[in-house]
């Protein structure tokens, strides 16, 4: 593969994983404390599930720009950037399509038997909990696949920075 195509496609490559890597710390540390604590409990969950949904598709979008871009990179070859590429898009998918949907379902009825029980919570037990108790195990769960996203994604970042003259 020539300079700029090359130059090019790790620039996509990179600007994607930065892009991952950046939406997820809005998504997780900023917007969502924040939102919280503007709206309450009861009004940032459901926009908090929604936004779920979109965010999971965004970086699953995003996961696939950085995993064509390495297959070209590498010829198509299996390579670590490769590897490490389709180990994010695979923790990514799962999440999107199995773990999330599972997740939202049980946060849906979590949240009826909070509201039905009147409770309140705070920020931290969100991120323990998600919506309820019984939504906790998948809460945790799709957290559990997007710290694997991003170790990927690190590990892929510097793979693809190591490759560089």
């Amino acid at each position: 593969m020539s300079g700029p195509f090359l130059s090019i496609l790790t620039a996509l490559d990179l600007l994607a994983v930065a892009f991952v890597f950046g939406a997820s710390i809005w998504f997780f540390f900023v917007q969502s404390p924040a939102l919280m604590k503007r709206l309450g409990r009861q009004e940032f969950v459901p926009l908090q599930m929604r936004l779920s949904i979109l965010f999971f598709s965004t970086a699953l979008a995003s996961v696939g720009v950085v995993m064509v871009a390495s297959l070209a990179l590498s010829g198509f070859n299996f390579t670590q950037t490769t590897i490490t590429a389709g180990l994010a898009l695979g923790a990514t998918a799962i999440n999107k399509y199995t773990v999330l949907p599972r997740a939202l379902r049980a946060g849906g009825f979590s949240r009826g038997q909070r509201e039905r029980a009147n409770e309140s919570a705070s920020a931290s037990d969100f991120v323990a909990e998600g919506a309820g108790p019984s939504a906790a195990l998948l809460h945790r769960t799709v957290v559990v696949f997007v710290a694997i996203m991003l170790a990927a994604l690190l590990a892929h970042a510097s793979a693809v920075i190591g490759m560089q003259p």
